[in-house]
């Protein structure tokens, strides 16, 4: 499958999902970035957690579990300038029923970031 059809398919299924249950979008963010580690280019996955992020969050200054998902893949990119963006977001909140946070994916924010 292409990089564009990919994309393209994965921010199709997340505007989907994001109807029904935010557990399962950050289940397919983890399994995009699972498939782009798998195929050896974190890069592919970098816009279409970036647009992830912005879809699932309530507002800018809610932190979510795409967040590590996203973290991670620019790091191993070596694409700092994508993190930053998102990284000098103030986050004042952690509300795990709006956004499926769990505390692993908190300590992994501070970790990566």
């Amino acid at each position: 499958m292409s990089c564009h059809c990919f994309r393209t398919q994965f921010l199709c299924d997340l505007d989907v999902i994001l109807r029904d249950d935010v557990m399962s979008v950050n289940n397919l963010c983890r399994k995009l970035r699972e498939h782009a580690l798998q195929i050896n280019n974190p890069m592919r996955a970098i816009l279409p957690l970036q647009t992830a992020i912005r879809k699932v969050q309530p507002s800018s200054e809610y932190l979510t579990a795409v967040h590590t998902e996203f973290f991670l893949v620019c790091l191993l990119a070596k694409c700092y300038k994508s993190a930053f963006s998102i990284l000098e977001e103030q986050i004042f909140e952690i509300d795990p029923k709006k956004t499926g946070l769990i505390p692993r994916d908190f300590l992994l924010y501070c970790y990566y970031g």
